[in-house]
């Protein structure tokens, strides 16, 4: 993939939360799709879609302007979903997760704000180009 613009880069901050949190999504999606299985039709409690929503909320707020977040919504606390909704929705924030991951993973480690200005810091030092 080419690299990314410094403006859509995440902060070491982004992806500490980002590593908190991808876990975390992947347990409830494993323990919500066995749910699904078992019993597709049935629904979440009230506490479950609070708890899930608090992880999903933090994921966009992670995933920032990445596209997309266009696609990825909350769970309805009203209307309780369905396990089958629930997992197939936590199963696109986990492909957005890995997707940005992708985005923004270079040699080995992410590629930050950071990252890049202390990059641009050691060439200037080393006389390649000015910052």
């Amino acid at each position: 993939m080419p690299p990314t613009p410094e403006q859509d880069l995440p902060t070491e901050e982004q992806v500490a939360r980002f590593e908190m949190l991808t876990p975390m999504l992947k347990s409830a999606h494993d323990e919500i799709r066995e749910l699904s299985n078992k019993k597709p039709d049935g629904m979440l409690s009230k506490a479950k879609v609070k708890w899930v929503n608090q992880l999903l909320g933090d994921a966009r707020d992670v995933l920032g302007n990445d596209q997309s977040v266009e696609y990825l919504d909350m769970l309805d606390d009203e209307q309780l979903p369905e396990n089958s909704d629930a997992a197939l929705l936590l199963g696109r924030y986990l492909a957005a997760m890995t997707h940005y991951r992708q985005c923004h993973w270079r040699s080995g480690e992410w590629d930050t704000v950071e990252r890049r200005e202390e990059d641009k810091r050691v060439r200037a030092e080393m006389g390649y180009e000015t910052i």
